[in-house]
C-alpha cells in the first residue's frame, strides 16, 4: 500500500526540499522552493527501508554485529537527480510503463562474480535511466522487518569482487554513461546502456558482456510481452473477478519454516483466521499494472502497514 502512494504522488529530483516529501501529508513545500518546480515528476520507483538487521555489506557487519536498526521514521525523500543510490531488491515497486524494461537484476545464482550486487546494478542502472527520462525514484517507507541476519564469512566470499568492481561501476554510472535523444523509452535507454556496459568493463570480466547481451535480450522478451506474444502468469492480480478475500501472500516460503493460521493470529491479531488461502494459477486472470512485494512472513511488513492496506482494499 506504501509503495503504491509513492508510485501515485510526484518526485522532485531537480530542487531538493528539506521538509521530507512535499506531496506527504503534514509537509509541503518550504520557504525558497521555486513554485516552478513544485508540480513534480511521475514517479517511477518505490524504495523500501530495513528494520531490526541493517542491509550492510560483509566488512561492516564485521564491524557491527550486534548493531539493530530500531528507528523508524514515517517519511520518504527523493533521490536528487544525478545521484546514485544502493538499492536493496527485497522491498521495492516500480512502475511499469516509466521503468519496466529499464529494471533487471545483474545476473545472478551460484558462481556469479557479482553476487550481492546484482541488486545494487538494477538500482545504479535504472537511475541513470530514470534521470535521462525525466521520472523520479523515491526512498524510504515502507520498512519491512529484516530478522534474518546472514553469515558475514559466507558474503564475504560472494561480494569480494564486487566490493572492487562497484568503485569503477559507480564512476561510470555517475561520470561516463550518455544516452541519446533518441533513447526516449525506459527500453531504447535500456538497450544503449547495456551497449556502453559491454565496452567499458569488457577487459574487467566476461560477466560483463553476459550482463550486457542479457541487458538486450531482457528488453527483447519485455517487448514481446507487451504486444502479447508471451503471457506471464502473475502472483497476484487486480482482476475484479478474482475473489477480494485472498490476501497477499508467498506462494512458494522459502521461510525456514511455514507459518500456520496461529503464528498469523499472534504476529497480526486484528487479521481473523481462516482468511489466508492459497491463490492458485486457477485464480489468476490479468496481471496488474504494478510490481509489488508484500509478504506477511515472520513480520515482514510492520503492523502499520498491513493494516492500512487491508482496510483499504477492503478486505476484512
Amino acid at each position: 500500500a506504501m509503495h503504491l502512494r509513492n508510485l501515485r504522488m510526484p518526485s522532485h529530483p531537480y530542487f531538493f526540499n528539506t521538509l521530507y516529501d512535499p506531496y506527504a501529508t503534514r509537509a509541503d513545500f518550504v520557504r525558497g522552493y521555486p513554485y516552478s518546480l513544485r508540480g513534480g515528476v511521475p514517479t517511477a520507483i518505490s524504495h523500501g527501508l530495513w528494520l531490526h538487521t541493517p542491509d550492510y555489506d560483509a566488512p561492516t557487519q564485521l564491524l557491527k554485529p550486534k548493531e539493530r536498526n530500531s528507528h523508524y521514521f514515517d517519511m520518504t525523500l527523493t533521490v536528487p537527480h544525478k545521484s546514485l543510490y544502493p538499492m536493496c531488491s527485497m522491498n521495492v515497486a516500480f512502475a511499469r510503463d516509466l521503468i519496466g524494461p529499464a529494471f533487471m537484476q545483474g545476473l545472478m545464482g551460484e558462481g556469479q562474480p557479482l553476487a550481492r550486487y546484482d541488486d545494487m546494478f538494477a538500482g545504479w542502472a535504472s537511475k541513470v535511466v530514470a534521470d535521462h527520462l525525466g521520472v523520479g525514484v523515491k526512498s524510504g517507507t515502507p520498512y519491512i522487518h529484516h530478522n534474518k541476519l546472514s553469515n558475514p564469512f559466507e558474503n564475504l566470499k560472494k561480494e569480494y569482487m564486487g566490493l572492487d568492481w562497484q568503485e569503477e561501476m559507480i564512476r561510470f554510472f555517475a561520470n561516463e554513461v550518455r544516452l541519446s535523444e533518441e533513447a526516449d523509452t525506459p527500453a531504447k535507454a535500456y538497450v544503449e546502456l547495456a551497449h556502453q556496459v559491454k565496452e567499458r568493463f569488457a577487459e574487467t570480466n566476461p560477466y560483463f558482456e553476459r550482463l550486457g547481451e542479457s541487458m538486450i535480450k531482457w528488453t527483447e522478451i519485455w517487448e514481446k510481452v507487451e504486444r502479447g506474444d508471451i503471457t506471464p502468469i502473475p502472483s497476484r492480480t487486480s482482476d475484479p473477478t478474482v475473489p477480494k478475500e485472498y490476501l497477499p501472500i508467498n506462494l512458494r516460503p522459502k521461510s525456514s519454516r511455514v507459518l500456520s493460521d496461529d503464528d498469523i493470529s499472534k504476529m497480526f491479531p486484528f487479521l481473523g483466521r481462516d482468511i489466508h488461502q492459497v491463490v492458485g494459477e486457477n485464480d489468476v486472470d490479468v496481471g496488474h499494472r504494478w510490481k509489488t512485494y508484500i509478504l506477511p512472513l515472520d513480520e515482514k511488513f510492520h503492523e502499520g502497514a498491513v493494516r492500512d492496506y487491508i482496510h483499504g482494499n477492503n478486505l476484512v
